[in-house]
């Protein structure tokens, strides 16, 4: 696939493909580690709703 690539566009074509895979690699990271981070602040929210409730 690099071959590919690097046929088409050359060294400055391969380098732009890598780092735009590299930078989706670390955009989907960021927003599990995001979405992590919203599921724990929304069981601490429901916990803390339950025990006012009781």
């Amino acid at each position: 696939m690099l071959g590919e690539v690097y046929h088409s566009f050359g060294f400055l074509g391969v380098l732009i493909s890598l780092a735009m895979i590299v930078l989706l690699l670390w955009l989907i990271a960021f927003l599990e580690m995001k979405s992590d981070e919203a599921a724990e602040q929304y069981k601490k929210n429901c916990e803390m709703r339950d025990h006012r409730g009781t």
